[in-house]
């Protein structure tokens, strides 16, 4: 710096001017720090985004955003659910609960599956002992089946034929609709032992194969399910030689 006071004076002039520059600048590139002051957005009735220190009570069901002093988002909280969208909540819900339930009970039955058996065989012989018994009931009751049809067939010849004039005793239909009945009800009967006889098979053969993928990680044994009638059911097949006695059909006199 040189002895000339004026040239001098100019020159801390300069570089104070200079400094206030800068600091205005720094001053002006930080924002204010957050969290000094906070507000909370929210929409009125015609859409229109407005802002306050609090939401108007006409407005406190509805969604709202609190930013912070610096005009960021730090939460949004949820407005209240219309009466449709509670509908659907509770509905997911109850589908959710559905489905942990049904997740729930599955994982029990694994492990009693795992906690019951220590093989394959071992379900396979459990299936084919209740399809043993299973047949045996299928065969009594298409046995019994048999018998009505027939019985049934016997009791319709003896009504009048076509054109006679003659009219049938009451105790002869009533006998019929009996064994109509009978029939209807054998047949129903039946039809639900044969689904049952499915739904045992598709049930063994689904934890025949759950079982090893639990245990070993793959499946390397099968069993077909035995087919209806190839187990032993002696005492079924011995109740179709049985016969059904009738009433004698009455001479006409």
């Amino acid at each position: 710096m040189d002895g000339d006071p004026r040239r001098n004076a100019g020159r801390l002039v300069l570089v104070a001017t200079l400094a206030l520059l800068g600091t205005g600048l720094t001053q002006a590139q930080t924002p204010p720090k957050a969290g000094s002051t906070r507000m909370v957005c929210w929409h009125d009735d015609a859409g229109r985004k407005a802002c306050g220190d609090s939401v108007p009570a006409k407005y406190a069901d509805r969604q709202r955003s609190v930013l912070d002093g610096s005009g960021r988002t730090i939460k949004v909280i949820p407005g209240a659910l219309t009466p449709a969208q509670r509908a659907e909540q509770e509905a997911k819900a109850r589908e959710l609960a559905v489905l942990q339930q049904a997740a729930d009970q599955r994982a029990a039955y694994e492990r009693a599956l795992m906690a019951t058996y220590s093989k394959p065989e071992d379900l396979a012989e459990l299936r084919n002992d209740r399809l043993e018994a299973l047949d045996t009931r299928i065969s009594l009751a298409e046995a019994g089946l048999q018998r009505d049809s027939v019985s049934l067939a016997e009791l319709r010849s003896r009504l009048p034929g076509e054109g006679s004039s003659e009219k049938p005793a009451p105790r002869l239909l009533n006998q019929i609709k009996g064994f109509e009945e009978s029939v209807t009800d054998s047949q129903r009967a039946l039809g639900d032992l044969r689904r049952d006889r499915e739904n045992l098979c598709n049930t063994f053969a689904r934890d025949i194969q759950r079982f090893q993928e639990l245990k070993t990680g793959s499946v390397t044994y099968q069993s077909a399910c035995p087919a209806p009638g190839s187990l032993d059911t002696a005492a079924a097949t011995a109740s179709n030689n049985d016969t059904v006695k009738l009433q004698p059909k009455p001479k006409p006199k």
